[in-house]
């Protein structure tokens, strides 16, 4: 559910992207508020990829890689330890 919940956010955030007006209406305001903080450490690592004149931003992608990997590790600990 944790997992879905950030999915949901980093979309949603990912979406705005496309809809700069959006970011800021009072939902973009608060999509972007939750979900900068969790993807500017990731933007840092992992940075710009360019295509031709297209620059992607691969943070979302990072971001939710490692928090299903975490996630997952963290479930298979607690089914062991109950």
């Amino acid at each position: 559910m944790l997992f879905q919940a950030l999915f949901l956010l980093i979309f949603l955030s990912s979406m705005l992207t496309w809809f700069p007006s959006m970011r800021w209406s009072p939902f973009g305001r608060l999509i972007v508020s939750l979900s900068e903080p969790l993807l500017q450490p990731f933007r840092k690592v992992v940075g710009m990829v360019r295509l031709g004149n297209i620059y992607l931003d691969l943070s979302p992608i990072a971001l939710l890689l490692t928090a299903f990997i975490i996630i997952t590790v963290l479930g298979k600990i607690i089914a062991v330890i109950f």
